[in-house]
């Protein structure tokens, strides 16, 4: 049994993400850890997770290397981390997930972030 520790199923190559499940499945791959990367993919990724509860697991992102993100971005992703926390597993990209409470907090770079 295998596990994907890393995957962006949000990504447009993967059109029909039941049928890569399905397919991973006959590759002894039973589960993934689905990242996404901003908000709109971090919102997908929950999607995904959502809809395979036993297959996929969400850890929302911020992708370091994304240029075109701005501060913003970053507290779009804050806010979904706090208001998402029950929902996801975990937290990529230099997002770390340090308890999970009904206000979680988070070490962002060198940053350390108090929930609501």
């Amino acid at each position: 049994m295998v596990i994907d520790s890393h995957c962006h199923l949000h990504d447009p190559a993967f059109k029909d993400v039941p049928d890569v499940l399905r397919v991973s499945l006959t590759y002894d791959v039973w589960g993934v850890i689905a990242v996404g990367c901003d908000a709109e993919t971090n919102a997908r990724t929950l999607e995904l997770a959502g809809q395979a509860k036993k297959t996929v697991w969400a850890c929302l992102g911020f992708h370091p290397d994304w240029e075109h993100l701005t501060d913003a971005d970053l507290e779009a992703v804050e806010r979904q981390v706090a208001e998402q926390h029950d929902r996801i597993e975990g937290i990529g990209n230099d997002l770390v997930l340090r308890e999970r409470t009904a206000a979680p907090t988070l070490k962002i770079g060198r940053m350390v972030v108090a929930g609501n």
